[in-house]
């Protein structure tokens, strides 16, 4: 999150984790501003957001970047 921060044109609008407990504990790395949610079709269906960044478990990208991709992320 730090490195997205970091770019000029970049801003951090959402953060999900469906894991409530780690969602919580990564609270003070999350920008002041950003939404939370534990679910992605949430944050899929912002049309404001324009990209989405995949930090989850390798098997699970697939379904995750099609379903970003469906919603023209």
């Amino acid at each position: 999150m730090r490195a997205f921060a970091a770019l000029p044109d970049c801003q951090l609008v959402w953060v999900c984790d469906a894991n409530r407990a780690a969602l919580e504990k990564a609270h003070s790395f999350i920008p002041q501003g950003a939404r939370t949610t534990t679910d992605v079709d949430e944050l899929l269906e912002d049309t404001s957001v324009d990209a989405v960044v995949l930090a989850t478990p390798a098997p699970t990208h697939f379904a995750l970047a099609s379903k970003a991709l469906t919603c023209g992320k």
